[in-house]
């Protein structure tokens, strides 16, 4: 096998001590080596040699070995990710160099939904708007679904790959759900986002489900009321109307009445209490509930008193009604359906 060999002149100089005569020897030594095989690695991604070696490569990096033979054809694998390639290398017993430029294709998904997504397949990342990230799929050829989410909702584009870098931009996303504050008081929504809207204000947020009914809850004082809103795969504006009632209570029992109680039907328990006058409005002070500066108050018979419901711990627009008197003696309406603003007489017809 012929190998590269190096010459080198070594000059020795022997002196003799019993002589004038100085006598030089000239020695030529060669050194022989196997040809270098220099493997770099333009990528542009990290890679993990294979053969003839095992190696890993950083981009803009190299390696280099000495082949066992320095003439024929030698395989440079390497893998980019889960992807294989291979580059030949034809030795002729001299120092070669082997750039693997060789990569898979690349998708680049660009958001441009107006909203950060969650990609989930067939990588995971997340992007914000106006950002793209990119990644080489496992395989080069055939449909890929980029999947990702927007909050709750599910989205999935296909990708055709062909063995070439492909761009895809992602713009679908959830219908926006606006809603617009028009009750007259300030409403502190609990479902199915968490946020307050002032007096004639709007907010916006992105439905939590498509093609389904979305119940939209919020809170008037101590009442939780309801709109429910039917979501297609488009916006949507809600108007919120909804809004605690005032109640007027006429008192034509007889006696004085002192408690005021409430309840949905069929509930086994009451809501209320003792009548007082808080911060200038009527309140119903359960047992035990009574504030510093709370005035005692009552209905005397042939006289009414307006309570608004949202000062009270109750749901929905259908009650059962009781007053009492301060005999003990109850009175009560039942399955009273109350959407705006009415008045209740009682009368001896109510006791119970």
């Amino acid at each position: 096998m012929k190998k590269i060999t190096s010459f080198f002149i070594l000059i020795i100089l022997i002196s003799f001590v019993s002589c004038d005569t100085v006598t030089y020897y000239t020695m030529r030594i060669s050194v022989t080596r196997n040809p270098t095989l220099i493997i770099e690695n333009r990528t542009g991604y990290p890679i993990v040699l294979t053969a003839p070696i095992s190696s890993s490569i950083n981009n803009g990096a190299s390696t280099q070995l000495q082949p066992t033979e320095t003439r024929g054809t030698i395989n440079v694998t390497y893998r980019v990710g889960k992807i294989q390639f291979t580059e030949q290398v034809i030795m002729d017993n001299t120092d070669i160099t082997v750039t693997l430029t060789k990569r898979p294709p690349t998708i680049t998904v660009v958001n441009q939904t107006g909203h950060p997504v969650i990609i989930t397949e067939p990588v995971s990342s997340n992007i914000t708007n106006g950002v793209s990230t990119q990644f080489q799929p496992a395989e080069t050829r055939g449909i890929i679904n980029v999947t990702y989410r927007i909050g709750q909702v599910q989205f999935t584009e296909q990708v055709t790959m062909d063995n070439a870098d492909v761009t895809v931009t992602l713009t679908k996303r959830p219908p926006t759900i606006i809603l617009i504050n028009q009750t007259g008081y300030q409403v502190g929504i609990i479902a199915p986002i968490s946020l307050n809207i002032n007096i004639g204000a709007k907010i916006e947020f992105l439905a939590p489900v498509l093609n389904q009914n979305i119940n939209l809850t919020y809170m008037i004082g101590r009442m939780q009321v309801t709109e429910q809103v039917t979501m297609a795969n488009q916006d949507v504006t809600v108007t919120l109307t909804k809004k605690p009632a005032t109640l007027t209570i006429v008192n034509n029992v007889g006696a004085t009445i002192n408690t005021i109680f409430l309840r949905i039907p069929g509930s086994p328990s009451w809501v209320g209490g003792n009548i007082v006058i808080r911060g200038g409005t009527v309140q119903l002070a359960a047992s035990g509930g009574a504030q510093t500066g709370d005035i005692s108050g009552s209905i005397v018979n042939k006289d009414s008193m307006k309570l608004w419901l949202g000062n009270v711990d109750l749901s929905g627009n259908i009650f059962d009604i009781r007053i009492d008197d301060v005999q003990t003696n109850s009175y009560v309406k039942s399955n009273v359906r109350i959407t705006n603003d009415m008045t209740l007489t009682f009368t001896q017809a109510d006791k119970r």
